[in-house]
């Protein structure tokens, strides 16, 4: 008796699922025909994605099936390669976990790696350099947050020549200097310390502390005071960007000097 009553049980379980199904499934159909036309395999990632962005952006996704339908493969592939960014940078970063591992990374962005890396990740906005700073520079968008050692981060900045990340800076509270450094050390082993005596306008003495780590021809920085005495930050910078800066501000300077 128990045995049928479970049995029965899952059967109404099983029709009350498959009734609600069908009445999603009906809702979207009025509610969304254009998606049923130009994707009509319900179970395509194209599809869900077309049925996603009708219900955020109804008015567009009403009149133009072009638009519709570029628009949602656009979508999806944007997607993808944001996944496989995503797949690659952690990656990076199980690799810098690794015993032995020479190289600096933050959170799977490593020196050396190639910008399209992140311009796939779609959390970037990159735009081109001017200055000897480099080729082109990349901050996070406005809509996006990181943190380092669960700190929140104030700014990340990367900076490329010819497509390849050579400084990584990271700027965040004072407050939260002692945390990152602790998990820097524990990461990378006792920095090198120094110490510099700052004074502000008020003739107010401040101890800054810097730490520095060396890498296969890389640099690691934290800087208790950077710019102002509620800021710290942390510089991964390459061996090469030091010397490509220099080389192209000396070469500013020269060009700025025959317009005298």
């Amino acid at each position: 008796m128990l045995y049928k009553t479970v049995i029965g049980f899952a059967v109404l379980v099983a029709w009350v699922v498959s009734v609600s199904a069908q009445s999603d499934r009906d809702v979207n159909l009025r509610s969304y025909p254009l998606c049923f036309e130009l994707f009509p395999d319900e179970v395509t990632v194209e599809h869900k994605t077309c049925i996603e962005l009708s219900a955020r952006y109804p008015s567009a996704f009403r009149i133009d099936r072009e638009y519709v339908a570029t628009t949602v493969r656009r979508y999806v592939d944007e997607r993808q390669r944001a996944t496989q960014a995503d797949e690659q940078l952690r990656g990076q970063r199980n690799q810098a976990s690794s015993p032995g591992y020479a190289g600096l990374e933050f959170k799977g962005i490593a020196l050396g790696s190639n910008i399209s890396l992140i311009e796939n990740t779609g959390r970037f906005s990159c735009r081109d350099e001017a200055s000897p700073i480099a080729d082109r520079t990349c901050n996070l968008k406005l809509d996006e947050k990181e943190t380092i050692a669960g700190e929140p981060v104030r700014v990340l900045l990367l900076y490329y020549y010819f497509s390849k990340l050579e400084t990584i800076s990271i700027i965040f509270d004072e407050k939260h200097f002692s945390v990152v450094v602790a998990a820097l050390s524990d990461k990378y082993g006792q920095g090198n310390l120094k110490l510099e005596t700052l004074t502000n306008r008020m003739g107010a003495k401040f101890e800054n502390r810097i730490l520095t780590w060396r890498r296969s021809e890389a640099t690691l920085e934290a800087k208790r005071y950077s710019g102002k005495v509620d800021t710290s930050s942390v510089i991964y910078r390459s061996d090469y960007a030091l010397q490509e800066f220099a080389r192209r501000r000396k070469t500013s300077i020269k060009d700025s000097s025959k317009d005298l």
